[in-house]
């Protein structure tokens, strides 16, 4: 065991205490209604001036929380080893529960770093891929997590299910580390208590269970700290190596992880220079730690020589670059005030995280975590409150120095420390309960269990009920996405090459679609219209469509194209479509006649009508949604001129328009109608018969593109996309 030094004993507990325990009640008594009232208005987050209330509030428990410690000791009252036991199988029985509960429908999508996740696992997997230095530059350079992804799938299959599965798997094993290291730091009931937190808080569920990356740094972080701890404690090298191969493996998943390092090594200045004369732990011993950790890292340290930077991701994010282009300490205030109140207040913004304006911790835990944080602050000298504080704010600056004021995704690895903070002061009520009141014991265990459950079901509305039914989280995922993939990967399995699957080009290369669809992809090409039109697709196989929302006109034309076909619609809450789903038997698809009617489009790569166009195509209806709708390679500029005639079944005063935010101009038989630069508006009068339309359409910069003609027909007060059937037949065929 360490000799006594700056650090206090790890297994003592301190309570404060003042002069007599009758004013240690009245100020435990004032310490909660501050905490309360300072819960209560900081969580009111639409209202600005609650936010300097529960400050003043909050304040004032911290204050009084000062006088509630004092130096005075309570041993703890250990627990059977079989009762320890219990609770902690009860514990990780409860936390993998909340992370698979519902798992086939919350989260109701997958995100597009998800599906890029399980992607490159299957092409690891299937395609005898074996990628490492090209993997830095992409959005989630987690080498090591796409190889373990793709042992997982190889031993129990890759669906959507078990993809979750892992990432719950892995939540549970970095409880445990968790779990160890708390015990060793503070004791059986403390480590109990914070892990009970953890594996309850939403805010941990919601990145094992949608399967973010970030959710790793808990597992190798613990993983190291601790066989840190325990050799520390136990003087045992094998320990210190282990810890060293965690940290090193962790440099080479999730970003926030480069900041461990950095962590460990105060933690070895703390250790050496406070307890030298005590010899706990040696100058070499710290040497070859690190030494092990340069050596595994080496790789990694070798690609960042090469391209001069940490990471793609870190130099994109990096508020450096803000207050140097703004000339100003003003972005640094706001990441800084939107990063403290995300716990307590205003939670993060990002609806695939979190609900709009919701606190990430439940109210409980969050006073717990105000008053854990204090009180570690008033133990800094132990090494339990010092290791925790420490890692707490060291972490935080993956937060604190970057872009973004609170994202929560990026700091989830303060849940556990946040735990332990809730924890710990939880411990020690518990503790002053069983000393200062009759029948302490009791009434301590039920007070405790009261406060558990308040979290646990707070926590549980707040996931299963309030954010599973608001409709900004629910879609955020991509719903749309995930259907195509599991659609595709679904039909592929039950029934191997009957089917050919043609995805709007919108989703055809998402990772998400990708990955659930994988073994589908095979037979799957792009949707194109122009080319459906002509007759150019397969005709041996049943045919499977998916359009986009908002392609509405798109899908009347496949409609018209293959009358005999079966529409499935996935719709959101208010019924309108989010995805359009087209099947058609291949009988059907074999007696098609080709389409002849539409407008010419001839295509430049340029600001205008050039001699040499990119090309010339039929295009039956105008109802782009993206930029894949287009046949450009190089984006921007282009020029598209469109030209055809409109077959007016009912003559009277038509209104016609191009939706777009660039510029666009409209000529009906040879007149002006419609110009984006000119804010007026003009109809135009048309009898029954052919007219001459011509469409022009320039775009400048930028890559968000929507180009839809509209028409409001008489009679009618509302505007539609000119369907296919209102083109005449394309001269010359």
């Amino acid at each position: 065991m360490m000799k006594a030094s700056y650090f206090s004993s790890d297994l003592e507990f301190c309570v404060s205490l003042t002069n007599s325990s009758q004013s240690s009640k009245v100020s435990l008594r004032f310490l909660t209604l501050f905490a309360v009232t300072g819960q209560f208005f900081i969580a009111q987050a639409d209202r600005p001036y609650t936010l300097w209330m529960g400050l003043f509030f909050y304040g004032l428990a911290l204050w009084e929380l000062k006088s509630f410690f004092s130096s005075a000791k309570l041993p703890l009252r250990p627990i059977s080893t079989q009762t320890e036991s219990f609770f902690l199988v009860l514990i990780l029985g409860l936390a993998c529960f909340f992370r698979l509960y519902r798992i086939d429908v919350l989260p109701a999508g997958m995100h597009t770093d998800q599906g890029l996740t399980g992607l490159c696992a299957l092409r690891i997997e299937h395609e005898g891929w074996r990628p490492f230095y090209e993997i830095f530059n992409y959005q989630i350079p987690e080498v090591l997590l796409f190889y373990q992804l793709a042992v997982w799938f190889h031993w129990v299959g890759d669906s959507l299910f078990n993809f979750h599965f892992f990432f719950t798997l892995q939540a549970l094993f970095a409880f445990v580390f968790f779990y160890a290291t708390i015990r060793q730091l503070s004791g059986s009931k403390t480590a109990l208590l914070s892990l009970f937190i953890l594996a309850v808080t939403r805010w941990s569920w919601i990145e094992t269970r949608t399967g973010y990356p970030s959710s790793e740094v808990i597992f190798y972080l613990f993983g190291a700290m601790c066989f840190w701890v325990y050799g520390l404690q136990k003087e045992k090298i094998w320990a210190f190596i282990l810890s060293a191969f965690f940290m090193g493996a962790g440099l080479y998943t999730y970003q926030a992880f480069k900041l461990v390092p950095f962590l460990f090594l105060i933690y070895a200045a703390a250790e050496y220079s406070r307890n030298r004369k005590g010899n706990p732990i040696r100058f070499s011993t710290i040497v070859c730690y690190f030494l092990i950790v340069f050596v595994l890292a080496l790789p990694l340290l070798h690609y960042f020589w090469q391209e001069k930077t940490l990471g793609n991701r870190e130099r994109d994010v990096f508020i450096g670059n803000t207050l140097l282009e703004q000339k100003s300490l003003r972005p640094l205030w706001d990441v800084w005030v939107g990063n403290a109140l995300m716990f307590n207040r205003t939670g993060d913004e990002i609806a695939r995280h979190n609900i709009s304006g919701h606190r990430m911790l439940d109210d409980v835990t969050g006073i717990l975590f105000i008053l854990g944080l204090g009180l570690a602050f008033c133990r800094r000298k132990h090494r339990d409150s010092f290791y925790a504080l420490a890692g707490f704010f060291v972490l935080a600056l993956a937060g604190l120095l970057s872009n973004q004021p609170n994202n929560s995704n990026r700091l989830v690895v303060l849940t556990a420390f946040t735990a332990y903070f809730a924890g710990s002061f939880l411990e020690l009520i518990w503790s002053y309960l069983e000393k200062f009141f009759p029948s302490g014991k009791k009434i301590s265990a039920i007070i405790v269990a009261a406060v558990l459950t308040a979290i646990t079901a707070q926590n549980t509305y707040s996931y299963f009920v309030e954010q599973a039914n608001n409709e900004d989280c629910r879609l955020s995922l991509g719903l749309e996405q995930a259907t195509i993939g599991q659609t595709i990967g679904d039909l592929q399995k039950a029934s191997p090459g009957r089917f050919h699957f043609f995805i709007t080009p919108f989703y055809f290369d998402n990772h998400v679609v990708r990955f659930l669809g994988y073994q589908g992809m095979a037979e799957s090409s792009p949707l194109d219209l122009t080319a459906l039109a002509q007759g150019d697709f397969p005709t041996d196989k049943d045919a499977v469509f998916f359009m986009e929302q908002n392609k509405t006109a798109g899908f009347e034309f496949l409609k018209t194209l293959f009358p005999e076909g079966h529409e499935i619609l996935l719709k959101n809450s208010e019924g309108h479509v989010l995805l359009y789903r087209y099947d058609v038997p291949a009988d059907y698809l074999r007696q098609f006649k080709k389409w002849n009617r539409g407008l010419t489009g001839t295509y430049w790569n340029a600001t205008d009508a050039m001699d040499n166009p990119v090309l010339s195509r039929q295009d039956p209806v105008l109802n782009f949604t993206s930029k894949h709708d287009f046949p450009f390679q190089n984006y921007p500029p282009f020029f598209i001129r469109w030209k055809g005639r409109m077959l007016i079944e009912a003559g009277g005063t038509y209104r016609i328009r191009l939706l777009t935010t660039d510029k666009a101009l409209i000529k009906v038989d040879g007149r002006e109608v419609f110009n984006t630069e000119k804010p007026e508006e003009e109809s135009v009068s048309m009898k029954k018969g052919f007219h001459s339309i011509q469409v022009e359409y320039k775009k400048t910069e930028g890559d968000l593109i929507s180009v839809h003609l509209v028409w409001m027909i008489p009679g009618q007060n509302q505007w539609e996309v000119v369907p296919p059937t209102a083109f005449g037949p394309i001269r010359g065929r």
